[in-house]
Formats: C-alpha cells, structure tokens, sequence
C-alpha cells in the first residue's frame, strides 16, 4: 500500500479536506454538539467548544502521518461533517472508514457522495483491497448510505464495548 494522507478530494458537490483549527466553530455547531446527530456514533456529543478544539488539534497535528486519513465534508465553504479511516490493517491491506454528518445536510445523497468518492481514493490511489464500516442497527439509513456506495451486507452482531457499549446489535458492511 502507498500511504498518502488525506489529500484533498474534490466532487460534484463536495471538497473532502483536511481539517482546520478554523473548522472549529462549524463543527461544532453543525455536527458535533448535536446528540441526535452523535446519538449512534462511537464519541460522546461534544460539550464545549473547547472539547472540538482539542479533537481538531490532534487532528492536525497527525496530518503529517501519511497513514491518517481524516477529511472534512466541505460542502460549498461549509464544514458540514467528516469521514475518516479507522483501524488499518497492513497485512490485510484493510481498514474501517466512518462517517458523520450534521441533520440539515441528512438525506441529499451527500454522505453517499464522500462515502464513495473516500472508497474509491482508497482503492485505486493507497491500495486497500478491503473496506467495512458499520452502523447501530437503530441508524438504518447509515445502512442505504453504505448500500449505495456498493458495500454488501455482512451480518450483525451484539453491540460491545467496543463499538457504542449498547445492548443492541451493530451491522456490518464490507467492500
């Protein structure tokens, strides 16, 4: 694999780019603050904006690692969400992506849209053979998301400690 960072990727809609300490007030208040955006994702809803802040400055400062990949969803001069590569696997050549957007930008094919356009700088540009994301059973439109962006269904398993600590069930898609 070939590591590359998160270099900007531009779509029809979209530029996928690294975060600035400048983001910090849009992330906040469009995504971040929000419990029923944060309702099914991995983090606790940020309290302060001082919580943003210190995520954002760890964020740059692992840009320099070309092994972090970490974009914000710009949507016409607006940070609206992010996406990010978690748990890579070498051997495997695998990783997991996740995502999260805020409620006004829900259900305009956007997430789709970085989802696969994430997917696809993976595969052809670092070299990933395989991709799996998951979402809370309760989240199904994570689901259609993933479906879209031609993940196949895998399963569901009991949630753990692991993922949002729940006595639900997660569901795993897979590239």
């Amino acid at each position: 694999m070939k590591h590359l960072g998160s270099k900007k990727i531009h779509t029809e809609r979209l530029t996928l780019r690294p975060f600035t300490m400048k983001d910090a007030e849009m992330m906040f208040s469009h995504w971040a603050n929000d419990d029923e955006v944060t309702k099914y994702v991995p983090w606790d809803t940020h309290s302060s904006i001082e919580v943003t802040k210190e995520i954002l400055t760890e964020w740059t400062n692992n840009y320099k690692n070309p092994n972090f990949y970490q974009w914000c969803i710009d949507y016409y001069g607006k940070a609206i969400g992010s996406i990010s590569v978690l748990e890579i696997n070498e051997e495997l050549k695998s990783c997991e992506i996740g995502y999260c957007i805020g409620k006004k930008w829900w259900h305009n094919g956007i997430t789709s849209e970085a989802v696969r356009h994430v997917k696809n700088f993976l595969i052809n540009k670092v070299g990933f053979e395989h991709l799996w994301a998951w979402h809370h059973i309760d989240n199904p439109n994570s689901g259609l998301v993933l479906s879209k962006c031609g993940f196949s269904y895998v399963g569901e398993i009991d949630d753990s400690e692991k993922y949002m600590n729940t006595d639900s069930k997660i569901v795993i898609y897979e590239y």
